[in-house]
C-alpha cells in the first residue's frame, strides 16, 4: 500500500486529520523519552507522526526505536523529514 493511502486510512480509521510533528527541542538526552510521552498520550488523536531531523539524527534509528513501536502500535504512518 502506498504512503498516501495508508495515511488516508489512519486517518479515516482514527477520525483525525491531524498528523503531528514531534520536533522536540531541549536536552538531547531527554527528546526521545519526551516525544514517546506526547505520543503515547495524543496517538488515539492523531491520523500520523512526523519526525524531524534535529530529533532522529542525533538519536539514530535505534534511538528512536520507541517512537517507531508506539506508531506500529497504534497504526500510524510515520514521516521523517
Amino acid at each position: 500500500m502506498r504512503f498516501a493511502e495508508r495515511l488516508r486510512d489512519s486517518s479515516k480509521r482514527h477520525r483525525s486529520r491531524i498528523v503531528l510533528a514531534l520536533d522536540i527541542t531541549g536536552p538531547q538526552a531527554t527528546r526521545a523519552a519526551r516525544a514517546e510521552s506526547l505520543l503515547t498520550e495524543l496517538s488515539g488523536s492523531l491520523a500520523g507522526v512526523k519526525v524531524n531531523f534535529q530529533l532522529l539524527l542525533p538519536q539514530g534509528l535505534q534511538g528512536l526505536a520507541g517512537v517507531a513501536e508506539i506508531c506500529a502500535r497504534e497504526g500510524l504512518p510515520l514521516i521523517a523529514d
